[in-house]
Order: C-alpha cells, then structure tokens, then sequence
C-alpha cells in the first residue's frame, strides 16, 4: 500500500501531504459525518471511513470514480440521479468535501466555491471552513447542502 501511495505522488507530480490532511480532517471529525471525495487520492489516506471501521459513524464516499473512458450511458444517468436527489439530502447539515481543484476545475470566491464536474453540472458549495489546502487539492466543511445545476442529458 505504502509502494501504491508513493507511486500515485510521484505519478501525479503534486504536493498532497498526506499526513497533513489526514490530520487536520480528524481534528475536524464530528459524530455521524458525511465525507465525499472527488479524487482518489484520498482513499489511502481515509481508507477506514470508506470501510466503516471507525468509531465516530463516519462515512466517506468516492464521487464518482470513472474509467478514464468516461461513464456509459447508464452510469452518467446513475450519477446525475444521485447528484440531483440523495447528494444534497446527505450534506443538509453540512459534511466535508475532498477534490482536486484542478481536475474538476473549481473556483473559489470567497466562501462559494463553484465546481464544474466531468459529467458536466456545476455544483455550488458554501465553504464553512477549509480544512486542508495545497496547490492542487482541497478538503473543506460545508454549510449546509449545495446548489447542483445539472446539464441535459
């Protein structure tokens, strides 16, 4: 595991500091909380909350892991049904978010960031606070659910 970790930094030529993040996201941690992660890099540095092996009830889930390809037709009606209907109702009290900010080509105003995903909705996020920030990556709290405007099919 600690071979994969190495070979994915040095891969994608970026900064994360692991220990850094995974630190300051558990001081972070409340009872019950929702993480989402649009990078997979952050699987092996939160890999017991993506198991449900944890104390505090955390979940943390992957959105939306693709093959380079893309998603079939089915898998991008999938996503967009999520985005639209169980995404919000899971961040109504707030929850972390985790994404590359390049990758999914964000823009942070202020406390509002606007993220353009893949399969092409923009989702508004309102920032409660940033947990983890480098050049390229981002982990932060919500405040509250975010808007999602989705694009046709």
């Amino acid at each position: 595991m600690v071979f994969h970790l190495g070979k994915t930094f040095i891969n994608k030529g970026v900064s994360y500091d692991f220990q850094h993040a995974r630190t300051s996201l558990l001081k972070e941690l409340r009872l019950g909380d929702n993480l989402f992660f649009f990078d997979e890099i952050f699987y092996g540095t939160f890999i017991e909350f993506f198991e449900n092996d944890n104390k505090k009830n955390v979940r943390a889930k992957m959105l939306f892991p693709f093959s380079e390809q893309g998603p079939s037709y089915i898998q991008r009606n999938v996503a967009k049904n999520y985005l639209s209907n169980i995404f919000p109702k899971k961040l109504t009290d707030g929850g972390i978010i985790g994404l590359n900010k390049h990758k999914q080509k964000s823009k942070l105003n202020g406390k509002e960031l606007h993220l353009y995903h893949f399969l092409g909705e923009l989702i508004i996020f309102n920032i409660d606070k940033v947990i983890y920030e480098d050049e390229t990556y981002l982990i932060f709290r919500t405040d509250g659910p975010p808007n999602i405007l989705l694009t046709k099919l």
